[in-house]
């Protein structure tokens, strides 16, 4: 094998997943720009153990390319609002943390501050515009 293996473990580069379904769904198909961004870059967060613990700060979003803090505060409420994510803690100061979301189309991972599901919610299914 090449250098892509070590030992029993993959050695693959991190990826965002986002089913077909959901691109495609009327939830998504028309999301401006910076929302569609920002649900990538949630997608991107997740790493097979930690839905419900996502989070994405200003300062983050800044750098993955969503400049303004109205785009980053709008656009998480609209994928809220459309039922592609969920929040499942609140920002906290002490100890500091950012608002904490979830994936709908992925169950729940038992994190800090949600219990595991064995089924996600697919809240953006009944979205309509």
């Amino acid at each position: 094998m090449g250098a892509r293996f070590q030992r029993g473990r993959k050695t693959a580069p991190r990826h965002a997943q986002v089913p077909v379904e959901v691109l495609f769904s009327p939830a998504v198909v028309d999301l401006d720009h910076a929302t569609f961004r920002l649900l990538v870059l949630l997608a991107a967060e997740f790493t097979g153990s930690n839905n419900g613990a996502l989070g994405l700060t200003r300062q983050q979003a800044r750098e993955r390319g969503v400049r303004s803090a109205d785009a980053h505060s709008r656009g998480l409420a609209e994928l809220e609002k459309r039922g592609l994510i969920v929040m499942t803690a609140q920002a906290a100061r002490n100890p500091s943390r950012p608002t904490q979301y979830a994936l709908t189309w992925r169950p729940l991972n038992d994190t800090k501050h949600t219990s595991a599901t064995r089924t996600p919610s697919f809240d953006y299914r009944t979205w309509a515009p």
